[in-house]
């Protein structure tokens, strides 16, 4: 984006270009670095975290094994009941 940059402000310097028209080019690069450093924060967020989210539903997971005969039990009776 910096070479980018510079050649907009040369093509303003020379007359190429309205300053106007180099504002918005200039933002319109400013919104696409900003969404790409969002979307590498993101990755690396959800990488960091992905792990413990795994390992957390994976304990839930073991942790309702012992408990699925009750919950077939409450399931049955509710559907006598329906």
């Amino acid at each position: 984006m910096h070479t980018d940059r510079s050649e907009i402000l040369t093509l303003v310097a020379t007359g190429r270009m309205s300053p106007r028209e180099a504002e918005r080019l200039l933002a319109v690069g400013r919104d696409e670095e900003e969404t790409v450093m969002r979307m590498a924060l993101g990755l690396a967020f959800v990488g960091l975290v992905l792990p413990y989210v795994q390992n957390a539903i994976s304990g839930i997971g073991h942790a309702l094994i012992p408990l699925l005969p009750a919950i077939e039990r409450v399931l049955l009776a509710i559907g006598r009941m329906a």
